[in-house]
């Protein structure tokens, strides 16, 4: 027989990848999955730095946010890659941020009457999130071989020109950098740092979470500072092992109790609630609104006239409801109220009341 000494030793059966994912051997089954053309694939990857449209807007913070927005053909192919690759993996409790079904509401429970919350930053989160970690987690984390993995990283990360030179970065403004940047951090930070919290410490001494780059550990313990440097220490000892990111240093904060202590913005003294300066500023500015109308409030909240000042009020008495509805329903009422008697034209151009001016302004003064 001409072929008996034929030899199958080259055989390579790649391994399926985990949670269901769809199964890719090469770019055409990844075009496939994608529902575009092999040759449509390999020109986004190829010219992507043409797709993106980059500009910056300003940090509550100060400095800028670099923001990449993707052309319209690559923003729907990055929706379906969210929707097949990264929406099916699945987090653990600790994260709550671009995961669906979650949202800022489900972290300040875990760190509520603590005798230490200790607040870390993550700097830089997206730009920080490189194409190489990408590919690590596409093919060490979800079992894809090494040329797929480099081509779905490709599709989700953008080459970026800072002072110091080029990096492929993910881009903070696709419709799958935040689930991209959130299991790459799962697999690089969160795990190492939750296996470490299991491995030296008892069960329920360490709480851990992660929003997005706002990382919190509290403990239920009234531990020395020496102990909570130590904790530290061992949470910037993972960060500079993995990944490739940086803790924001002037972020850092150690919160106790005597003090106001905040997870997210909201405050966890004894349950989940509004902190106090927030409420009096909503009650103040809403007071001022219903008594002598808007025109004198909007410059001072920083609106632009009155209709933006009334659709701000809104949202945040809406966001708040979520954390204490019985606090809320009464400022809501109250600003209904407002906004019809502004609709009806019943205000005269007068000062505001001084009561709540000076209210007001007390609050802003112990909050500067």
């Amino acid at each position: 027989m001409p072929f008996r000494n034929t030899s199958t030793g080259g055989f390579f059966l790649p391994s399926t990848p985990k949670f269901g994912l769809p199964q890719v051997l090469n770019d055409f089954d990844l075009a496939c999955v994608l529902g575009i053309k092999a040759k449509t694939m390999w020109w986004m990857i190829v010219d992507r730095k043409d797709l993106y449209h980059v500009f910056t807007i300003p940090k509550s913070s100060g400095g800028k946010r670099i923001i990449h927005a993707p052309d319209i053909r690559l923003k729907r192919i990055q929706k379906v890659l969210y929707g097949r690759f990264l929406k099916p993996i699945p987090f653990g409790p600790h994260v709550a941020a671009y995961v669906p079904g979650r949202g800022v509401l489900e972290t300040p429970p875990d760190h509520v009457k603590k005798k230490l919350i200790l607040h870390l930053d993550i700097k830089d989160f997206f730009t920080s999130t490189r194409q190489g970690p990408v590919k690590d987690m596409f093919r060490d984390y979800l079992g894809y071989s090494p040329d797929v993995a480099s081509l779905l990283a490709s599709l989700v990360t953008v080459p970026h020109t800072f002072e110091f030179g080029m990096r492929y970065i993910v881009p903070q403004g696709s419709p799958a950098s935040g689930a991209v940047c959130n299991a790459v951090v799962d697999y690089k930070i969160d795990q190492p740092i939750l296996q470490m919290l299991k491995d030296e410490f008892a069960e329920g001494e360490w709480t851990y979470s992660r929003y997005s780059d706002n990382v919190f550990l509290s403990t239920p313990h009234d531990i020395e500072r020496d102990a909570a440097d130590e904790m530290l220490k061992r949470v910037r000892r993972v960060y500079r092992k993995n990944g490739g990111y940086r803790l924001n240093e002037k972020k850092t904060r150690f919160q106790r109790p005597g003090k106001p202590q905040r997870v997210l913005g909201i405050s966890t003294a004894e349950h989940p609630n509004i902190p106090s300066e927030v409420y009096r500023r909503l009650r103040a500015i809403i007071h001022n609104c219903l008594t002598h109308g808007p025109e004198k409030q909007y410059a001072r909240a920083k609106c632009r006239d009155a209709e933006h000042l009334f659709t701000v009020l809104e949202g945040k008495l809406r966001y708040w409801q979520q954390v204490s509805p019985e606090k809320i329903a009464p400022l809501q009422e109250e600003l209904h109220q407002a906004v019809m008697a502004w609709a009806a034209g019943v205000y005269e151009d007068v000062e505001v009341a001084p009561v709540a001016q000076a209210e007001e302004e007390s609050q802003e003064a112990s909050t500067a």
